[in-house]
């Protein structure tokens, strides 16, 4: 028996059931998980140091008292919650979705500085530890720990060495779409090492090793032979006797297996296993559709989109002084979208286009089958003549939908949500996704937005819109509206 390789690898004889696999991992993947937790351990502590740091920065503009060795009393909640971090399982947290991961940090941190706040309230010289300190700490340490975890993700991926390395077993359609998913998210944490299949399975070129199971094999101990610890099972794609034996039989050895089932009848999202006495089931949800859940996120939505309009009226001001400068025409431009319950409202924008904008590009489109195929495909255009000077900037860095805040306000919009379409893109969003659509308020950024932007096709956006209704929360929200102001900053896909 041979494992067989793609190109650029070599080939690997098997000859016996004592044969070890060689699979060629560097060092420090034979303990990944052990360098990321440490990564993320220092990436975690660094952050508490600066949170500190900012603090003691802050209360000195607030009170003009320098106090350096306040530093200290960021110990013992830097200690704490690394502490908690690791028993809730956010070391390496491989795996762990980022609005997830996000949700744990957030509740832990605020638990854990609440619990210290509470012991100096009950300590004899309570005047000795700094509260306001304490607070700061804690709200500066909400956004550098994740920050910093981002980063360090990100560095980590540029340096090739972030990521665990993952068997994946089982071969065909599922398997492809599953390595091209990890290799397009390596943060994620999986890095394929070796395909395990069934002999007869599809064997074209790949640049992983692709190792025949046998009867013989299942004997021997993969995960030790291989080196690789954890393992994704396909069961769509994976023999019924094979799957007994890594499932029930432990026949691989590895560690950590995970199941990847191939649902054809329920979305691949917004479900949550349930077992009932040794059945298991999966509740499908609708999160967004819950009217709690709606009168919840119409109340934060009103909350910041007053603070947003009261914080950035200067600079609002400012945009709309230079639109009147830059070309002739109304400072803002209201466009007809299809909204909650298919009402259709006049959504705000600062406005970026020649006051002839629909003349010119009927014009363009009718000279150019490549524009108007562009147009079709993205419902924007790349090069559009119809934008003024000004214009290009604030696109790009998306300040010309501010004004939605005001549609926010009225209840016509949410800060997050799907985005509206214009009412000739009906047909185009299709009947399926329009279920999902027409349930909520459409908001300024959504999950299209932040998962590709104007780089992403129109006939993409029902499939991120029907996961954003399904698997809404607090936390989503947050992860959007912090993703978006990465992607703004980074003006991924803007034009």
């Amino acid at each position: 028996m041979q494992a067989t390789l793609g190109k650029g690898t070599r080939s690997m004889p098997m000859k016996t059931e004592n044969t070890r696999v060689q699979i060629q991992l560097a060092r420090w993947q034979r303990h990944a998980r052990g360098w990321m937790s440490a990564w993320l351990f220092c990436s975690d502590l660094a952050a508490f140091a600066l949170s500190g740091f900012l603090a003691i920065a802050a209360r000195w503009l607030f009170r003009g008292d320098w106090s350096p060795g306040l530093l200290w009393q960021a110990l013992p909640v830097a200690f704490f919650c690394l502490l908690v971090y690791a028993l809730r399982g956010l070391y390496p947290a491989v795996g762990l979705s980022p609005v997830e991961e996000l949700r744990r940090l957030t509740t832990t941190t605020s638990v854990v500085v609440l619990s210290l706040a509470a012991l100096t309230f009950f300590a004899r010289n309570p005047e000795d530890y700094s509260r306001l300190n304490l607070g700061l700490t804690w709200a500066f340490s909400l956004v550098s720990v994740p920050l910093g975890r981002a980063l360090t993700r990100s560095l980590g991926v540029r340096l090739g060495i972030w990521g665990e390395p993952v068997a994946v077993i089982g071969a065909g359609d599922q398997a492809r779409q599953l390595l091209a998913l990890l290799e397009e998210n390596p943060r994620f944490g999986f890095r394929p090492a070796v395909i395990l299949a069934a002999a007869g399975d599809d064997n074209e070129e790949r640049d992983l090793p692709l190792i025949a199971l046998k009867d013989m094999l299942l004997k021997n101990d993969l995960s030790r032979s291989t080196g690789v610890k954890t393992a994704l099972l396909l069961l769509a794609e994976t023999l019924p006797e094979l799957v007994d034996a890594f499932v029930r039989e432990r026949r691989g050895g590895f560690r950590r297996l995970i199941l990847v089932p191939k649902l054809t009848h329920v979305p691949p999202f917004g479900v949550t296993a349930i077992h009932m006495n040794g059945i298991l089931g999966l509740a499908v949800h609708h999160n967004l559709l819950n009217k709690g859940e709606q009168f919840l996120k119409r109340v934060l939505d009103i909350f910041w989109a007053l603070l947003g309009i009261l914080v950035l009226s200067p600079f609002l001001g400012l945009i709309a002084l230079l639109i009147k400068l830059d070309s002739q025409g109304s400072v803002f431009y209201s466009q007809i979208r299809v909204g909650r319950n298919g009402k259709l409202f006049p959504m705000l924008k600062f406005r970026t286009m020649h006051c002839n904008a629909d003349q010119v590009l009927e014009s363009y489109l009718a000279r150019d089958p490549a524009l108007r195929q562009e147009w079709q495909q993205f419902q924007k255009l790349r090069n559009d003549p119809r934008i003024t000077r000004l214009g290009h900037y604030l696109r790009k860095y998306s300040l010309d939908e501010l004004p939605q805040l005001w549609n926010v306000l009225k209840g016509e919009m949410s800060l997050v949500g799907p985005r509206p379409f214009f009412p000739e893109q009906r047909e185009l969003y299709g009947d399926q996704g329009y279920v999902h659509y027409a349930c909520v308020r459409p908001g300024i950024t959504g999950m299209w937005q932040v998962s590709g932007r104007n780089q992403a096709e129109f006939t993409d956006r029902p499939y991120w819109d029907e996961y954003y209704v399904r698997n809404w929360s607090i936390w989503l929200d947050l992860y959007i509206l912090a993703r978006t102001v990465w992607v703004v900053l980074r003006r991924e896909g803007a034009y």
